[in-house]
């Protein structure tokens, strides 16, 4: 059993080095997409090996190759997404922002009893920041 787990790794690891290239030019959402579909396709042909060793060792092998973009490809993804403090806002919108983490936070508090604590402190935390705003930023 252990050779045919080991198998999977030997397709995963060597493959995300290509995998990252084909992400940066293709676009990670492409390549995302991509992987999940050979995924799905190499889970059924591992159903499908049965107890033939050798197929066995192939069906493990093919799903290492097809999950091995999604971290570098996740990880290309994640740089396309702005930093929040990379997010310009108009001075003229300011509070406009403003009353919208508000409302979010609000909305968020609302719902904490229905979705748990974690939203809770998430509500908590975007008004501790609107205040922290609020009170070191001075307003005309």
């Amino acid at each position: 059993m252990g050779q045919v787990f080991s198998t999977f790794l030997l397709g995963y690891a060597p493959c995300q080095i290509p995998a990252g290239m084909l992400a940066d030019r293709f676009g990670a959402r492409r390549v995302l997409a991509l992987c999940a579909l050979a995924l799905v396709l190499t889970t059924i042909f591992m159903a499908a090996a049965g107890a033939f060793f050798l197929a066995l060792l192939l069906a493990r092998f093919l799903p290492g190759v097809a999950e091995a973009p999604t971290f570098p490809a996740a990880a290309a993804a994640d740089r396309s997404v702005p930093d929040i403090d990379e997010i310009e806002v108009e001075p003229e919108n300011e509070d406009a922002a403003d009353i919208a983490l508000q409302r979010v936070a609000e909305r968020e508090r609302s719902e904490a009893g229905r979705r748990g604590n974690h939203s809770y402190r998430l509500a908590e935390e975007l008004k501790d920041l609107i205040r922290f705003q609020q009170c070191s930023e001075p307003h005309p």
